[in-house]
């Protein structure tokens, strides 16, 4: 799942990413970065955080990563 992020003024853009887990996000920076790298985008600013699953539960956000169950966040 992606969210995705825009300030058109700043001409920054981004997204906030849910992964299966920490090492699928890792490695999915380490090739977006080189991607981005390809477009003429040299710095990638990126935090990988963890979900917080009984606060989410509260507000009943779907949790799903690739199709799979509950997962863990990245942005």
């Amino acid at each position: 799942m992606t969210i995705w992020l825009e300030h058109q003024s700043s001409k920054e853009a981004g997204g906030i990413y849910l992964f299966q887990d920490r090492a699928s996000a890792e490695a999915y920076l380490v090739m977006h970065a080189q991607r981005l790298k390809g477009f003429g985008i040299p710095e990638v600013n990126a935090k990988i955080f963890d979900v917080n699953e009984a606060l989410s539960d509260v507000t009943k956000a779907v949790l799903t990563a690739g199709g799979g169950g509950r997962g863990r966040g990245g942005a």
